[in-house]
């Protein structure tokens, strides 16, 4: 048997054999025909705000628990918890720790292709090599082997879905914390049946150099209880978007829930257990609670499939809310949101509409008990198995592109889409990583980010796209 250190430098060799085999198209190279999507070829946005911006309400619902917060007590103790700013809680992550774990900065892991090697990464030609991208630590990264369970064939364990940062932040306001550019990560865990049992947060530090890669979790927790003798739980959540969204007076957090809105936290509330070993969160020294919701009216977003399908089609009347980013490239930023939608019929791919809606940050911003907001724009989006969208003006010119991801199953490269509305010319698309997700726009680096949700070290990685992004139509 060979020595730990000994398999890791054959491993290591065997990788840079495989690159040196599988080169990355060349940034300069003219690009490649791409085979189109096995739902047939993308179909062009199209502007529908007149018809569905009506669908596309959201109330601000405060918990009624959230001015309790100050109250929380250790547990088993009369001791009030402690309350973190995430300047604190950044801080104590640069000073590492036992909790503090270390993303690996370009690993090479994440560059291997598919069968025959034994692991594949989630980011190999023909796509073209990303500029950075990090592996979280082989307990994050979870079990390649892990199957499916339970009747709707979920993974059990922490399954990687959004990503946000701190650059989603309003003009004037620094795009550090405590003096790092900080990647804001969401998760949510299943139980060994494949049942939703919780959610988490990941704070990782992309510099400055000595502390690039460490991160930290916090958990998502939903407060119980009463006024007078508060307490929480684990939040169960998909956790699907996050937008940390910071500005001269507010520093806040939304993450999307398909079948809820937009799940409200103060960033300024996070607190401190002192231990891990809290049956309330466990696992977790520190947790966030939820303090309000930009909540749907209308139940569940997935309407009942027919005999001979399968997949999750939203209903016309009610949106899903599968993932959230920010623009920051419009004169008053705008909040991005969207569905998922996926349908085979006979087992065979099919065509799944699905829409992106566009809001006023102003307005999701004001946290006024029973304000109702709409939607400002309601697209349709063009491609099926959208995972996540970001919009941007990397140009300069007169109108913003749109990036979609859009996912392919566990061992297939995905897809990202660009287009813009109501244009003539079709969309344009190149491959993207395994198991694509949400989608964060840097802009000072003009990267465009995401993150990647099957197991395996290598496999669950984030990536940010070099620039120039691609072309829009």
């Amino acid at each position: 048997m060979l020595k730990t250190s000994s398999l890791w430098r054959s491993l290591a060799a065997l990788t840079a054999a495989i690159l040196v085999l599988v080169p990355f198209p060349s940034q300069a190279a003219p690009p490649q025909p791409i085979p189109p999507p096995p739902a047939g070829p993308p179909h062009p946005m199209t502007d529908i705000t007149a018809s569905d911006a009506q669908y596309f309400r959201l109330t601000w619902r405060p918990d009624s628990l959230a001015g309790s917060i100050g109250n929380l007590k250790r547990f088993h103790s009369t001791t009030p918890l402690t309350t973190l700013t995430p300047q604190q809680l950044v801080t104590t992550i640069a000073a590492g720790g036992p909790l503090v774990r270390h993303a690996t900065q370009q690993c090479p892991q994440a560059l291997v292709p598919p069968p025959p090697q034994v692991t594949e990464g989630a980011i190999f030609p023909p796509m073209r090599k990303p500029a950075d991208w990090y592996c979280l630590d082989h307990t994050d990264s979870g079990d390649p082997n892990v199957q499916p369970v339970g009747p709707d064939r979920h993974l059990p364990g922490w399954s990687l879905q959004g990503i946000s940062g701190s650059e989603d932040t309003a003009t004037g306001v620094p795009r550090t914390v405590a003096g790092h550019k900080v990647f804001l990560l969401s998760w949510y865990h299943n139980n060994a049946a494949g049942h939703n049992d919780g959610s988490r947060l990941t704070f990782l530090l992309q510099d400055p150099k000595n502390t690039r890669g460490n991160y930290l979790h916090v958990g998502l927790v939903q407060l119980s209880g009463s006024t007078t003798n508060p307490s929480f739980r684990p939040l169960r959540t998909h956790a699907d978007g996050v937008v940390w969204y910071r500005d001269a007076t507010t520093d806040r957090l939304y993450v999307a829930d398909p079948d809820r809105g937009l799940l409200a936290f103060d960033m300024n509330k996070i607190l401190d257990l002192g231990m891990t070993v809290d049956p309330r969160a466990p696992g977790f020294r520190y947790v966030l609670p939820e303090v309000g919701l930009w909540g749907t009216r209308g139940g569940p977003c997935n309407r009942t499939l027919t005999a001979g399908e399968t997949g999750f089609v939203p209903r016309p009347h009610v949106p899903c809310y599968n993932y959230a980013s920010l623009d920051t490239s419009v004169t008053s930023y705008q909040f991005v949101t969207g569905e998922y939608c996926r349908l085979r019929i006979h087992d065979q791919p099919s065509w799944c509409p699905s829409r992106l809606a566009r809001w006023r940050i102003s307005d999701i911003q004001n946290w006024t008990p029973n304000t109702t907001i709409e939607a400002v724009q309601v697209f349709t989006q063009p491609a099926t198995s959208v995972q996540g969208a970001a919009s941007y003006n990397f140009s300069g010119g007169p109108s913003v592109c749109y990036y979609f991801n859009s996912s392919r199953g566990r061992n297939n490269l995905g897809w990202l889409f660009t287009d813009r509305p109501d244009i003539t010319a079709p969309p344009n698309y190149e491959h993207g990583g395994v198991g694509l997700q949400d989608l964060y726009v840097e802009s000072e680096e003009h990267q465009l980010w995401t993150v990647t949700e099957w197991p395996g070290y290598g496999k669950r990685i984030l990536y940010g796209i070099a620039p120039p992004p691609p072309l829009c139509p």
